[in-house]
């Protein structure tokens, strides 16, 4: 599964694990942060478009939300994202998913006034 892939691929880069990680809880998660969670920095993804490619591959667009109390400490987040994730090729997602290449795609920057967070939304392209 992709989404297994994104989350061991988040989890297991010890720069970004570090940088997401209170106790033994990684606020990494899919689609949003629960009710409820106090975090200063976590990490949502959502896939947010798949297609078939002839013959049989397929590729996906992920959003990678980065969300933070400081557009910095964002900003530092999705550098994380970017640098994870971008121009590569031929490996092992998270070591559960095989993927032929995964780059950089866009990304947009919001502020969630509610919440008081800053939101930098990576999106990566994934062809498996």
């Amino acid at each position: 599964m992709i989404e297994a892939g994104i989350f061991n691929e988040l989890k297991n880069d010890a720069t970004l694990a570090n940088k997401v990680k209170a106790g033994s809880i990684y606020h990494i998660y899919p689609l949003r942060v629960p009710d409820n969670v106090q975090f200063e920095k976590a990490i949502t993804y959502t896939e947010i478009s798949q297609n078939l490619v002839y013959p049989l591959a397929r590729t996906s667009i992920v959003q990678v939300n980065c969300i933070a109390r400081s557009f910095d400490d964002a900003v530092d987040l999705s550098a994380d994202i970017n640098r994870i994730f971008d121009d590569k090729a031929e490996y092992s997602l998270g070591g559960v998913k095989s993927v032929n290449y995964t780059r950089f795609y866009g990304r947009n920057s919001f502020y969630d006034p509610e919440a008081k967070m800053f939101i930098i939304a990576v999106e990566i392209y994934i062809k498996y």
